[in-house]
């Protein structure tokens, strides 16, 4: 991690770490904006170092890039988050395919220049000519104004006032893996779950292309735990779903739930 990614990333903990103790301190909830997956295990951390409660929303089910509340313990009752008026408006951006479509990256390339803030955007959902854009409230109105063209086409944006009936298909292709492997070590579980060999798998390991529960993780010998997540740039994402025992040759019986790029 090169030293401006670094400040970067010292800054956002040290902002979630101010949230969670104000939260603790004033006895209610506060919000974070938008937090990609590395950054919302930080804040799970930071909530179980401070003694607070930490859920996160997206603005739809499954979302990648979410919005964090932190409370204390006993604010309110489990689950009950989810009644609260999370800060997360959506944009709809329409166009015209018989003029082309733009691609994701094209959407939020043209999202971000025009307000140069991605912890202001969360998801960005493709759909059959038209797009979902999940931002915080303040921003929906400029954006609506603002974002007339994505990778040269055109686009007519207005503020989507119930996304989950919007959405898109989401459902990525899944599978499920049974295998056997040595040990839980992040390289035996990544030449498992992605069918390489040991070698290759401490390759990439060692060139930053795994992320483990969504952190980058240099270290081959790292243990992964059932539930955990593993992905490889490239190749897509898989999820120790269950331990399912010991063979009779020793080695370990798992199944994972393998999600394909």
């Amino acid at each position: 991690m090169d030293n401006g990614h670094r400040e970067a990333a010292d800054s956002v903990e040290r902002r979630l770490v101010e949230l969670a103790k104000r939260a603790g301190n004033r006895g209610e909830a506060v919000f974070t904006r938008f937090l990609d997956p590395a950054q919302q295990s930080k804040a799970t951390r930071i909530a179980r170092e401070v003694g607070v409660v930490v859920e996160f929303w997206g603005g739809y089910d499954n979302a990648e890039r979410r919005v964090g509340v932190l409370f204390p313990r006993g604010y309110m009752d489990e689950g009950a988050s989810a009644t609260l008026d999370w800060p997360i408006a959506c944009v709809r951006a329409a166009w015209a395919v018989a003029y082309g479509s733009p691609a994701h990256r094209d959407l939020l390339g043209a999202s971000l220049a025009i307000v140069q803030d991605r912890a202001r955007f969360g998801d960005v959902v493709m759909g059959g000519g038209y797009a979902l854009l999940f931002c915080l409230p303040e921003l929906v109105d400029y954006v609506v104004m603002t974002l007339a063209s994505a990778g040269r086409v055109t686009l007519k944006c207005s503020i989507e006032p119930d996304p989950s009936s919007a959405m898109p298909n989401q459902a990525e292709p899944r599978r499920e893996l049974r295998d056997t492997i040595p040990s839980f070590r992040l390289d035996a579980c990544v030449a498992s779950a992605f069918k390489m060999s040991r070698t290759q798998a401490q390759n990439i390991i060692r060139e930053g292309k795994v992320r483990l529960n969504h952190l980058p993780e240099l270290k081959p010998d790292a243990q992964v735990d059932e539930g955990g997540v593993v992905s490889v740039r490239g190749l897509g994402r898989a999820v120790l779903k269950e331990k399912l025992g010991v063979n009779r040759k020793g080695r370990f019986c798992v199944l994972w739930l393998c999600t394909t790029r």
